[in-house]
């Protein structure tokens, strides 16, 4: 699972009726999980907001202009203003140059793998999730930490996946 994935497995663990669950292991497994899904996902909203005061601390006037500037746009009547506006906005280029380096960071970020989560036997979890109200956006939501029965990283096994 990458960072990107956390925010839609934390709201289908969320929804996922815990008591439920009548198979010790596999609800300990959701259980843990949850609280390390918590856990990068406060520690990543953190380094991305530090990543965007490092990155546009120094361009707070250029980033008001522009957002003047695109405000102006979006109410803009002619094909004209809109391309002059557009060409004032590309002239900020090192607050443009600084945006991209921050999206690509951000970009990054996102795309880092998460360690110490704990692989979730599908067939356990489709045989438990079937005692409640569930939705499909679950199993899309928490699919990659499912493995298939008879692996080594199962519910069973307690060994986090890395």
């Amino acid at each position: 699972m990458i960072k990107s994935e956390i925010k839609a497995a934390l709201e289908a663990l969320k929804n996922i009726k815990m008591p439920k669950i009548e198979d010790k292991a596999l609800r300990n497994d959701l259980i843990e999980n949850h609280f390390t899904l918590l856990e990068v996902g406060k520690k990543t909203e953190a380094k991305l907001e530090d990543a965007r005061k490092v990155s546009f601390s120094a361009y707070e006037s250029d980033q008001a202009k522009i957002e003047d500037l695109q405000n102006a746009y979006n109410g803009a009547e002619s094909e004209e203003e809109r391309k002059r506006i557009i060409r004032e906005i590309n002239s900020f280029k090192e607050y443009n140059n600084a945006q991209k380096e921050y999206y690509k960071l951000v970009e990054t970020i996102n795309k880092e793998k998460i360690d110490g989560l704990r692989k979730i036997d599908r067939k356990k979890f489709m045989e438990e999730i079937q005692k409640q109200d569930y939705n499909l956006g679950w199993i899309e939501a928490l699919y990659p930490l499912f493995v298939l029965e008879n692996t080594k990283e199962s519910s069973t096994s307690k060994k986090p996946s890395k």
